[in-house]
């Protein structure tokens, strides 16, 4: 850029460069009011893009940070732009040059470059509907041209990222019909182009996208050759942005290969799935010191073990150790310790599965690792909720002795006292609490109600009644406790019977609450001692009514 602005060598600085991010872009608006753009204005615009494409790696996450922003409230600019494109669109190096400010303008714009809520009148369905068209139409004009494809593909996908929320749904409705063939064109161009990285990186960018905007463009996707394209250049990939580009859209495969609600049940796409995952956990031991990597990995491999049971390759390939690392190396990080820890979770499937990874984990450090992580996050709701979750997978019935030898219950308990209004940490909380008291011997239930278990159940479930899973987790607690000694516990505290009935009177016609409550009740009553310091009528009535 110096080079080419600075004249005969020298090192000078575009002036535009020297102003904030606003101010930068009130002056490239005040360029496209003028009838044509000229040479003076192409050449700030061009130095303007080249910093934040080149210079600044072109990361969104850099316009978020911008303040002030104009373009939030300015649809002058959006209309400005996509006159100037249109104007320009059979000059190929002034529509990379304008493709990529669009790409600038719609990021900054926190993403909603084409949202009807920037346009008002009648006409704003067309105009969000026109200007995507037309980005359409260069993105599928562009085969022989790589620089032109790669300025479509980030214009385009940066104009359409915001469409995937709900709020969007009318903006998205209006553009779905032309995805199928977007689809079907970037594998053809991918594939054409295999060895051009930087084509391929911006076009595994709008796939990535395209992967979840609907049925038929996903379909499209898993039945076309992209699976297979994505994995031959995950073989072969080298550098690291793009080893990371492609397990972030493997990850999309695997997820929108799953079955509905998430994704369309594409079993064809299986077999390729599987034959990523070695690559994927390759590329995380070689990128250790990258959280970003260690995050995209992970969720990628627990998208793909969802999809199959592709444990057996899992570990063939260390992968438990190496996720092990991976979490211990970014124990602050809590996207990394909140997928972690799920994906660890995920691999303790069936009661097998349960005592035997579960001793493996355990003699890893993952207990203790779970539970260190409530202590040193007390605040992230996510970690939490992950942490919790997967000590629920590792109580077994063979490594209880280890749960209750650790800190886990009193931790857990403290997290239920300290987070009372989040409902699902809550629901995780009780679900971990009940198979603690599944068939415990009596100084394991003495322990947990000398430690308040019983009152943090009742509370949790007393504050989130509409909370379903919750109900359903505090009472397996509770049902378990009444099937060991911790029978009078139950009974004997006013707070848990026969008030409850009343507070879930809302769950009536709900078989799974109503039987739980039924069993609990059924087994106080076998007790005539305990049957005595409670209200019997209570029961009666509620039996009678279930």
């Amino acid at each position: 850029i110096n080079a080419e602005y600075g004249g005969q060598g020298q090192s000078v600085q575009h002036p535009i460069l020297q102003k904030d991010f606003p101010q930068q872009l009130e002056e490239i608006v005040s360029y496209l009011r003028a009838p044509t753009l000229s040479s003076e204005s192409l050449k700030a615009i061009d130095c303007f893009v080249k910093f934040y494409f080149e210079k600044e790696g072109f990361k969104p996450t850099i316009f978020r940070e911008k303040q002030n922003n104009i373009l939030i409230r300015n649809p002058e600019a959006c209309n400005l732009l996509l006159g100037a494109i249109t104007i320009n669109k059979n000059n190929s190096k002034k529509v990379i040059l304008l493709l990529r400010l669009l790409a600038i303008f719609a990021t900054s714009g926190c993403s909603t470059f084409f949202s009807l809520s920037l346009f008002k009148g009648d006409n704003a369905e067309v105009f969000v509907e026109k200007g995507m068209n037309m980005l359409v139409e260069l993105l599928l004009g562009s085969e022989t041209n790589p620089e032109k494809f790669c300025a479509s593909a980030i214009a385009l996908r940066s104009s359409m990222f915001h469409l995937r929320n709900q709020s969007a749904e009318r903006e998205a409705q209006l553009l779905r019909k032309s995805w199928k063939d977007v689809c079907l064109f970037l594998i053809k161009v991918m594939n054409k182009y295999k060895t051009n990285e930087i084509l391929l990186g911006f076009g595994i960018m709008l796939l990535r996208i395209l992967t979840f905007w609907d049925n038929n463009t996903g379909k499209a996707i898993l039945t076309n050759g992209c699976p297979q394209l994505a994995l031959t250049l995950l073989k072969n990939a080298k550098q690291k942005k793009f080893q990371h580009g492609i397990v972030r859209l493997f990850r999309n495969i695997a997820f929108a290969a799953y079955e509905p609600p998430c994704g369309i049940n594409e079993k064809e796409a299986y077999p390729i799935i599987k034959q990523a995952m070695p690559f994927i956990i390759r590329i995380m031991e070689e990128h250790g010191d990258s959280a970003s990597i260690a995050v995209s990995s992970m969720a990628c491999l627990t998208n793909i073990l969802i999809v199959d049971d592709n444990i057996r390759i899992f570990n063939d390939c260390s992968g438990t150790e190496i996720v092990v690392r991976a979490i211990n190396k970014f124990p602050e990080n809590i996207e990394v310790v909140q997928i972690g820890l799920w994906l660890l979770r995920n691999l303790i499937w069936t009661v097998e599965d349960q005592n035997e990874r579960s001793e493996e984990h355990i003699k890893l450090g993952v207990l203790q690792y779970a539970i260190d992580t409530m202590k040193r996050l007390p605040n992230s709701a996510l970690a939490l909720v992950s942490a919790v979750h997967y000590l629920s997978k590792v109580c077994s019935e063979k490594n209880k002795q280890k749960v209750f030898d650790s800190s886990a219950i009193l931790v857990v308990l403290d997290v239920m006292k300290n987070q009372p209004n989040e409902a699902d940490l809550m629901s995780k909380s009780c679900e971990f609490l009940a198979r603690a008291a599944h068939n415990s011997p009596d100084s394991y239930i003495s322990f947990l109600a000398r430690k308040g278990a019983l009152e943090s159940a009742n509370s949790a479930m007393k504050n989130h009644l509409n909370n379903k899973d919750l109900v359903i987790n505090a009472l397996k607690f509770l049902l378990n406790v009444t099937e060991t000694s911790g029978l009078e516990l139950v009974a004997k505290n006013h707070f848990i019977f026969p008030s409850i009935l009343n507070d879930l009177s809302v769950y009536d016609s709900d078989l799974n609450v109503v039987l739980l409550l039924v069993k609990i009740i059924h087994k106080i009553s076998t007790n005539k001692t305990v049957l005595n310091s409670v209200s019997a009528t209570y029961f009666l009535e509620y039996a009678t009514k279930a």
